[in-house]
């Protein structure tokens, strides 16, 4: 699976799904910090990547139909804590 992670994604998180093998860029990569969900969304479907983000937005069904889409990981854990997010 292809993912492209969020600005708002760990990098320790990111680190720890490269080294399980999976195919993920931050956003960052892209030159594209503060970059618009539809920015996002548009890259993510020109690359056919999963998002992966921490941003509710994302959620909205209406605004981003999941069947236009790779798919979109919206990780709701409160507080956000690293370990609790490796290990759920």
């Amino acid at each position: 699976m292809r993912f492209l992670a969020d600005e708002n994604i760990f990098p320790l998180l990111i680190s720890h799904l490269l080294k399980s093998g999976h195919d993920v860029k931050a956003i960052q990569k892209y030159g594209l910090p503060g970059a618009t969900d539809d920015t996002i969304v548009d890259l993510a479907i020109k690359e056919e990547r999963t998002i992966i983000t921490f941003d509710k937005h994302f959620g909205d069904i209406l605004r981003y139909p999941p069947q236009n889409l790779f798919g979109i990981i919206l990780i709701r854990i409160h507080p956000p804590l690293l370990e609790d997010i490796l290990f759920a």
